[in-house]
């Protein structure tokens, strides 16, 4: 195929360079355009048609380019081409020909050249800097000059199309009146192309010194160059989670394309985990040993494995402590409270879309909040095992005094975590967060003005009062850098109360998994140090987990009673769009039949995947050794960081037409999750409870779900996506849509008859 394109593009450069050629000898020779035209006509005609090649090498992926842009680019140059240079004798004798012929000819002589070269040398950095320059710098003349070329030209013919064919005549005029919305975002997008393209190479010439490896690192995957794969070690994890299970494990070990491919493993795993307790532990303790081993720790240039690094003794030092009680009294009146704007629903049952009450500050309690819970429960978008638990915490408020319990929080000011809950509840903070001062200053300005309490590590040489100007500069610690010591602070406080470690650390990519492997490693050490410290994590609903059979059923219906237009889509689009969520449920070795939902949505991407099951992997190793676990999957939540992307908000703002999801707000949120953790840990016949028994270790997933509808949906929530996001639009901007709807089917009409007032006077009557 390489030498395919390196023929294409010398034959299209070699094509442009004689036209070129032509056009300008024989102008030198005193031509004009009508001596110039006959002799470019023919290879012009052959080179430009050529060009629609480039769409099918696009469609096939021959080539990096995107169909779209590269079909609009070439069928224009066509367009001209056909349309107007081969067809008018005006246009053939008039001087924007050769401005329109030349300005293509010189640009293209340079795109194909650079072409060329980069197929040679296969990296822009080695490019020769003058056709580096050319290439991303020509337009700023050339595409002017050749847009001013292309527009006189369809001008110019309009008199011959007038009486040839009126139909060509109008359409003609309605490209020219494009022309001034297209040519400038022309300019402009190739703009940004020469901006990214410069520092792209400027980048690769001169590269940032890499930085130091440091803390909790993935390893080295290939001694020889020194790379550090995220795939190969992601495979290489859970390959060993299913060791015990060699075909599970063979099937890892032949997946080709593991970014887009790793979801059905994460599914097999949790059918392997299924079929016994036995399975279930031993898959989960490899996997979490594989982390362990696999992961490096590099401290003052000594590299040893995370696992040994976390060994007590191994790596001494800590911080020094801090300690800040709130000013504000505890309340005298505790009750569970959840701010809730959605609760009047649409006629037909439906939750109104989450957008819709963003500013109703609505606070439900007592027998309002109960209501709500019914209604959640009844419609689907949680598990009534969550509904049970939040309603525990209305009729036992007691409970919500949280002055005789710590949590401590790695990842303290997480957007999901439940600081703001448990500082309301008078809980103490051990708070594990980064080493920023603004961060620190907003937390200790929360926590004064709270009637909570705060610990805290802090670095330096000496004692520092928490409410010193100071101490923001000095407090936090390095969940990365400082793990072993991180674990060491940890092990060496005094708790006074019951305590409960949470890990609600998110970053992207493969920094989620260094922080999940990392918090692993800490909560390990913690547990170890202290048998009756209990756990939390926060589940995410874009995952594979245990459901009830009810829910399994539920999905059924759901997917059989949704609207008709969901069913013509499905059977329009088919494949992974509006894909069946109901599954197969799993039959273990001592009879049980257990059922799951593939709730994984596979753009987030492997690293995703694995950093949320070692969570699911702690939780149930934890819970064998005794510890209370509270692992509740939480419900899709319109943080601030998720709706700022576009494409994600207009995707959850279709939710609601999908039964039973529903989007919540982060306060929501965080209510409704801090009273299933108050539950969790309060209830000794909670599912968290170790002494509870369970058919299975991953049946804990099951209980305490305010999964926002995934569980109970009737398509899986990774094949909704484009359906709500498409949805979304049509509602928000319906309007526009049948206004640009009649102002086409108005030209349309113009350019077919000759008139608009018809074609407006029927969509009036319409």
């Amino acid at each position: 195929m390489k030498a395919y394109l390196l023929a294409y593009n010398l034959f299209s450069c070699a094509g442009w360079a004689y036209i070129l050629y032509l056009a300008i000898a024989e102008l030198s020779q005193g031509g004009d355009a009508s001596t110039v035209w006959p002799l470019v006509a023919t290879p012009l005609t052959i080179v430009q048609t050529a060009a629609i090649l480039e769409i099918f090498h696009a469609l096939f992926r021959i080539v990096r380019s995107p169909v779209v842009i590269t079909t609009i680019q070439v069928m224009s140059r066509i367009v001209v081409l056909w349309g107007f240079l081969l067809q008018s004798t005006a246009t053939q004798n008039h001087w924007g020909m050769l401005l329109c012929v030349i300005s293509w000819a010189i640009v293209e002589i340079v795109r194909y050249m650079f072409y060329f070269v980069a197929l040679i040398v296969g990296d822009a950095s080695k490019m020769p800097f003058p056709l580096f320059f050319l290439r991303y710098s020509l337009f700023m003349v050339l595409y002017p000059t050749g847009i001013t070329g292309e527009v006189v030209c369809m001008y110019n013919a309009l008199p011959e199309l007038a009486v040839a064919c009126p139909v060509f005549y109008r359409l003609t005029i309605v490209i020219l009146a494009l022309y001034p919305l297209g040519g400038p975002g022309m300019i402009l997008s190739m703009w940004s192309t020469r901006q990214r393209a410069l520092k792209s190479r400027q980048n690769k010439l001169n590269p940032r010194p890499p930085r130091p490896i440091s803390g909790v690192s993935w390893p080295v995957t290939n001694e020889k160059t020194g790379d550090r794969s995220t795939t190969v070690t992601n495979k290489a994890i859970w390959k060993s989670a299913v060791q015990s299970k060699p075909e599970l494990a063979q099937k890892i070990e032949k997946e080709r394309n593991w970014r887009f491919g790793y979801a059905k493993h994460i599914v097999e795993n949790v059918r392997a985990c299924l079929e016994s307790t036995e399975s279930a532990l031993t898959i989960a303790q490899d996997g979490l040993k594989a982390a362990q081993d696999t992961f490096q720790f590099v401290r003052d240039g000594e590299t040893m494995t995370l696992g040994e690094a976390m060994t007590e003794g191994r790596i001494n030092g800590s911080f020094r402590t801090a300690h800040l009680q709130g000013q504000k009294p505890k309340p005298k009146n505790v009750k569970a409270s959840v701010p809730y704007g959605g609760s009047k629903r649409q006629s037909n049952g439906m939750p109104r879309p989450y957008y819709e009450y963003r500013n109703d500050d609505t606070e439900l309690s007592g027998d309002a909040l109960l209501k709500q819970l019914d209604v959640w429960a009844k419609y689907g978008t949680i598990e009534q095992s969550a509904a049970d638990a939040i309603r525990a915490c209305v009729e036992n408020p007691n409970w919500l005094d949280l002055s005789n319990h710590t949590f401590v929080l790695l990842g303290a000011t997480s957007a999901m975590g439940p600081l703001d809950f448990l500082l309301r509840h008078g809980a103490h903070i051990v708070a594990i967060d980064l080493n920023r001062d603004f961060i620190w200053t907003k937390l200790i300005e929360k926590v004064k003005n709270s009637c909570g309490s705060m610990t805290f590590p802090y670095k330096g040489d000496k004692d520092v009062e928490p409410l010193d100007s100071e101490m923001p500069k000095l407090a936090g610690s390095d969940l990365l850098n400082d793990t072993p010591l991180i674990a060491n602070w940890l092990c060496s406080l005094k708790y006074d109360t019951p305590a409960t470690i949470g890990n609600y650390t998110y970053l992207d990519g493969a920094l989620h998994v260094q922080l999940s492997v990392a918090c692993d490693a800490i909560i390990d050490r913690l547990c170890s140090a202290h048998k009756d410290t209990s756990i939390a994590f926060l589940c995410t609903p874009t995952d594979c987990h245990v459901v009830s059979e009810s829910a399994t059923e539920e999905m059924k219906k759901n997917y059989n009673s949704s609207p008709w237009w969901m069913k013509l889509l499905r059977g329009l689009i088919g494949g992974k769009m509006l894909a069946k969520n109901a599954l197969k449920p799993v039959a273990s070795k001592d009879g049980h039949q257990f059922h799951i939902v593939d709730g994984i949505v596979v753009n987030q991407g492997p690293n995703y995947g694995l950093a949320k099951r070692l969570q699911h992997w702690r939780a149930v190793v934890a819970r064998s050794k005794g510890h209370t676990v509270a692992s509740n999957v939480a419900p899709s939540t319109a943080t601030k960081s998720v709706v700022h992307n576009a494409q994600f908000a207009a995707a959850y703002g279709g939710f609601h037409l999908f039964r039973p999801m529903e989007v919540m707000f982060q306060e929501t949120s965080h209510a409704v999750m801090g009273c299933i953790l108050v539950h969790d840990i309060r209830n000794p016949k909670s599912a968290g409870n170790a002494n509870v028994q369970l058919d299975n270790p991953f049946e804990l997933f099951e209980h305490g779900a305010f999964h926002g509808g995934v569980a109970r949906c009737g398509y899986k929530v990774g094949a909704i996506g484009e359906v709500c996001a498409v949805s979304f639009y049509l509602g928000q901007y319906y309007l526009h849509l049948i206004g640009g709807v009649t102002v086409f089917a108005g030209v349309a009409n113009w350019v077919a008859t000759g008139s608009f007032s018809a074609a407006a006077s029927e969509r009036l009557d319409l």
